[in-house]
């Protein structure tokens, strides 16, 4: 299916299960100034430079965190359920992908397996926001394929309540950043700080009301900080973006990657404004 409607690659990713004996593969710890929501980035011979850094051991993770927020930085542990290692060896299909829905499963392969296609050294937002619009794009015609429109409208329903959520995060980066622009004293910055945050937890109190649904109710108990919302812009900033593309190319995915190739390093960096 991938190859064939999606022009992405057919390797031996996703040929081996392997189980982890763990509720997440990886845990990425992401790390932000106290007064900005740029993520902290670090840098690999591969993969460039990127707004996390990731174990497999939580409690090195836990460490690492406490060394940074030692440091004075807001820090944030995510837990993963898969990753890519861009076509460099056979990724396999981990037990921790599998406790999701169908429309899940094959939204997090595909969306791994586009990092394969097309991957920019230093620039985790374009990548992880690309792979996103491919992914979204897989699922469509997953279920179009399987003749199965309900399965898919289900999954576009919880997606838009994910959305909506995440706009509602994105909206408060951006006011923070805007906060954090402005000259003003320690003691203003931190108290204006506090006031965003604790008006987000407000507004997520109103948006679960209004959906019935506590769904991210973990999530948001969980302390927020920069780099929270540095993750969730990395993730979904750019996907509609990319999504429009798609649909300029008449759903045609090589000629998407293709564009996308052929655009200079300029053309991202205004993507990204």
């Amino acid at each position: 299916f991938v190859r064939q409607h999606m022009g992405l690659p057919d390797n031996g990713s996703y040929h081996d299960y392997v189980e982890v004996k763990r509720p997440y593969v990886v845990w990425n710890v992401i790390a932000a100034e106290p007064y900005s929501v740029k993520a902290k980035t670090w840098c690999y011979p591969i993969a460039g430079c990127v707004s996390y850094r990731g174990y497999y051991d939580k409690a090195d993770a836990r460490a690492y965190a406490s060394e940074l927020k030692q440091q004075g930085l807001d820090v944030a542990i995510s837990g993963a359920s898969a990753y890519s290692t861009l076509g460099w060896m056979d990724d396999p299909l981990l037990s921790t992908m599998l406790n999701r829905s169908e429309a899940r499963l094959v939204e997090v392969i595909i969306h791994e397996l586009a990092h394969q296609r097309f991957y920019l050294a230093d620039q985790t937002q374009i990548n992880e926001s690309f792979a996103s619009a491919v992914a979204l794009e897989g699922v469509r015609r997953w279920y179009q394929q399987k003749g199965d429109d309900a399965a898919y409208q289900e999954f576009l329903q919880a997606r838009q309540l994910r959305r909506e959520f995440n706009q509602l995060l994105l909206a408060t980066r951006q006011e923070l950043a805007s906060h954090y622009a402005q000259v003003m004293d320690s003691t203003k910055r931190q108290q204006g700080k506090e006031r965003i945050f604790s008006r987000l937890q407000d507004e997520y109190q109103q948006f679960s009301k209004r959906h019935g649904d506590h769904r991210y109710d973990r999530w948001m108990s969980q302390g927020l900080n920069n780099a929270h919302l540095a993750q969730v812009a990395a993730y979904n900033q750019l996907e509609p973006l990319f999504t429009k593309m798609i649909r300029q190319a008449d759903g045609d995915m090589q000629a998407f990657y293709r564009q996308l190739e052929a655009m200079s390093e300029v053309e991202f960096m205004r993507l990204k404004e």
